[in-house]
């Protein structure tokens, strides 16, 4: 387990293409070794995804290795096509991966107001309690109704 963690702490930083493969490729060896093979297809999408590309870069690498057929991209096709695309550039600054939300998907209102930023609008909150909008749980008078049929003590429903 120790050589598959070390296989996704093998990051490209400000290293060529070519030393982040040979370094790709020996973790990939060690995992092999202690008995956790990964998969081709596995290992051609944590390359791709750890190589610090931007996401056009990555889609262009995608685009190539793919070689327009409907099967897996492979871990071979994959490093052909990094090392073609970007063997001889060098990446200076970082690219953070950040996961993009499905096409038609609305984001949630945040639950805590960012710094400096403004309170959510009117009715933004939906009780988890009563499932009504305006307020949460802890503020739910339907909850609080409940709990005092109960018999509980004064703010015994309180979340902490």
């Amino acid at each position: 387990m120790a050589a598959y963690n070390g296989l996704h702490r093998c990051i490209r930083r400000g290293q060529p293409m070519e030393v982040y493969l040979v370094m790709f490729d020996e973790a990939a060896l060690r995992c092999w070794d202690e008995g956790c093979p990964i998969n081709d297809a596995t290992k051609a999408h944590i390359v791709l995804s750890q190589a610090n590309l931007t996401d056009s870069e990555q889609a262009l690498a995608m685009t190539m290795a793919n070689k327009g057929t409907a099967d897996a991209v492979t871990y071979e096709d994959m490093t052909s096509s990094l090392l073609m695309l970007f063997g001889d550039k060098v990446k200076s600054g970082n690219v953070a991966v950040v996961a993009q939300p499905a096409p038609g998907r609305i984001p949630r209102v945040p639950r805590r107001v960012p710094v400096g930023g403004h309170a959510a609008p009117a009715g933004a909150w939906r009780c988890c309690y009563c499932n009504k909008e305006g307020h949460v749980r802890n503020d739910c008078q339907l909850k609080a109704k409940h709990l005092r049929e109960r018999g509980a003590p004064d703010g015994a429903g309180k979340d902490a």
